[in-house]
């Protein structure tokens, strides 16, 4: 993750935490004067902007892998390390899997079709049967495969 978004991240979610408690602690007439960078946030014109801050941040972020996520279609394993592992007949269609590392790995009778494999580490995986159908796997290493 960028780390310019993280701080803004971090950034607004205490903005709006201390936004909120201002309205649940405060009467209406003593709201303003929550600072938001140059301008003060003040009733719900504030509280409006603040979330339309927050929800173009987190709605702009990319999809976070996760490797312990289980094989299935459209699967996002990119970046991950899925060495020795018995992948033996599973469905891995559209799969992502850039940057990955399946040394070792058994993907025989897999369903790779339509996969991103960028830079994707298949050395020394067997792959007997598998379906490798309009996939792409530019730059990936396929030594002893």
């Amino acid at each position: 993750m960028n780390y310019r978004k993280l701080r803004l991240m971090t950034f607004l979610a205490g903005q709006f935490g201390s936004l909120v408690s201002g309205f649940l602690q405060h009467p209406p007439s003593s709201r303003c004067g929550i600072a938001f960078g140059p301008a003060a946030l003040c009733g719900r014109r504030g509280l409006f902007w603040l979330l339309l801050a927050l929800a173009s941040v987190l709605g702009g972020l990319p999809a976070q892998a996760s490797c312990t996520d289980p094989p299935s279609p459209n699967v996002n394993w990119q970046r991950c390390g899925m060495d020795g592992l018995d992948l033996k007949d599973v469905d891995l269609e559209g799969a992502r899997l850039r940057d990955g590392s399946f040394f070792r790995s058994d993907l025989s009778g897999a369903n790779l079709t339509d996969v991103s494999g960028f830079r994707a580490k298949f050395v020394n995986a067997v792959m007997h049967g598998a379906t490798l159908d309009n996939a792409k796997f530019d730059e990936a290493d396929f030594t002893k495969a």
